[in-house]
């Protein structure tokens, strides 16, 4: 994790706009709430790591990677509700 000032700043940035844009789906689950939070951070840091220094697209690209890891878990937890249905 970086420790400059500027980087600091920036991380801060993306994050409060990367939160307020999650937050704003009024469908959330206290899980997806919680775990979002996390994702959330991880994401940023993964962004930041490889250099991406504008924090408004790195709030928008955090907010897309933890919505589709959402779709990809529901998805997978549909999928395993109808095989049960089925057998």
């Amino acid at each position: 994790m970086f420790s400059d000032p500027d980087v600091e700043e920036m991380r801060a940035a993306a994050y409060k706009s990367a939160w307020r844009q999650y937050r704003e789906r009024s469908h959330l689950t206290p899980t997806e709430k919680l775990v979002g939070r996390v994702q959330l951070r991880e994401c940023i840091e993964i962004l930041i790591e490889a250099g991406e220094r504008d924090p408004a697209k790195i709030a928008t690209t955090a907010v897309g990677i933890v919505r589709e890891k959402e779709q990809v878990s529901r998805s997978k937890m549909r999928t395993a509700e109808r095989k049960k249905l089925a057998d």
